[in-house]
Order: structure tokens, then C-alpha cells, then sequence
């Protein structure tokens, strides 16, 4: 996934206070067999988990709750994009939007203080080099 650098915010920010943010993951119980965002089958076999597993949908990293992520923040200086980075929405119902299928869930996160950060106020995303989960809302 390519995070497209808004020309109003072209630089790297720092978060001055904890960033409440959302994250869009896919949510797996069973041995399922699904088309995620029509790019590749993929085949999960949860049978010997306890819980359901978490995903990104794109890079398909599993998510944990209660959990601080780091990334490195790799931009694209050519083309304006971010492609290494923890993506996220910055609101609830931005995240609901972009929710491509039933499979998708949403995570309530946090970037930390004093994490690195790219902001687009068109798409309302955001990248950075740390993301906290918080709890799974939706």
C-alpha cells in the first residue's frame, strides 16, 4: 500500500501527544479460503489457534492488541509515496469507509508521543514509524 504524500504536509511530523488513530486489519476464526482486496487467494488454517488471528490487509501482518509496532518510515522522494510505514485512518468513520469487505475489522490505535508521522488531510491517513493498539472496536 502507497501512502501519498499530501503537498500541504511534505515533511515528516512528530507527534507532540498520543494520536488516536484507527487501523483496518482482517479478522480470521476458521480455515477460511478468501480473496483479500482480489489480489491472491490465500489459505489460513486456524484450527490449532485458541483466538482469532489479526491482519493487515495488504502486507498481511498480523495485529495483536495492547501492542507497540514499529516501522521504518521509507519515502519515495520521486513519486511522493510512503511505502514502508504503519498505515491508519484518523477517524472511526474514515476507517468504516475504506472498509473493502465483511472479513475487515478495525482496531483503535494510538501513535505515541514522539513518533514519526506523515499525514494526508484528503484521504484523513496516516503513516508512521510507531502504532500502540488499543482494542478492537468494530
Amino acid at each position: 500500500m502507497c501512502f501519498n504524500i499530501h503537498i500541504e504536509y511534505p515533511k515528516k511530523l512528530i507527534a507532540e501527544k498520543n494520536i488516536t488513530c484507527y487501523k483496518r486489519v482482517v479478522r480470521l476464526k476458521d480455515e477460511i479460503v478468501c480473496n483479500i482486496h482480489h489480489l491472491e487467494v490465500m489459505r489460513i488454517d486456524t484450527s490449532k489457534l485458541r483466538k482469532s488471528i489479526l491482519l493487515s490487509p495488504y502486507r498481511y501482518q498480523q495485529y495483536k492488541t495492547r501492542v507497540l509496532y514499529r516501522s521504518r518510515l521509507v519515502d519515495n522522494k520521486c513519486n511522493g509515496c510512503i511505502h514502508e510505514g504503519l498505515h491508519s485512518h484518523s477517524s472511526l468513520r474514515q476507517a468504516e469507509i475504506k472498509r473493502e469487505d465483511h472479513y475487515e475489522k478495525i482496531i483503535r490505535c494510538v501513535i505515541p508521543k514522539g513518533a514519526e508521522y506523515y499525514y494526508n488531510p484528503e484521504e484523513k491517513e496516516y503513516v508512521s514509524n510507531q502504532l500502540r493498539t488499543i482494542k478492537l472496536v468494530r
